[in-house]
């Protein structure tokens, strides 16, 4: 793709981001490739997989460089597993014990009455989309 279209393929233009399963793997592809995604997005993810193993991977990044970006983090606080907001504000604290910044390089959402679901994932959807490519930071 870079080879035919204008594009900016380095990191800070290039994000990775999706839900459930597809979060944990975002989440999973800036820890292992931050050379080249440098803005994820993890809407509910599965931070529960293999025992919390995501937490004990972003955990491990402390210090690293380079390192994404941007990353936006998210879940509701309803239903069943009460789509997992327990284990998703513990990855959230892994990443603002590793430095980064609630606001600026960083930014967590609970949303109240939210469910495991797409139909909440496209609500908040536009404010993550803003926040990992909106204004750049100084």
């Amino acid at each position: 793709v870079d080879a035919m279209l204008r594009t900016a393929p380095g990191p800070a233009d290039t994000g990775i981001m999706g839900s459930s399963l597809g979060g944990l793997v975002s989440v999973y592809a800036g820890v292992s490739r931050p050379d080249v995604f440098g803005l994820i997005g993890a809407m509910s993810p599965s931070t529960w997989w293999d025992n919390l193993v995501i937490v004990t991977e972003v955990s491990g990044t402390a210090g690293a460089v380079p390192r994404p970006v941007r990353v936006y983090l998210d879940s509701g606080d309803s239903g069943a597993s009460n789509d997992g907001v327990t284990d998703t504000n513990t990855l959230a604290q892994t990443y603002l014990d590793i430095g980064y910044v609630e606001g600026t390089d960083f930014h967590h959402v609970v949303q109240g009455g939210a469910t495991h679901t797409e139909l909440y994932w496209a609500q908040r959807f536009p404010g993550a989309a803003f926040f990992l490519m909106g204004p750049r930071l100084p």
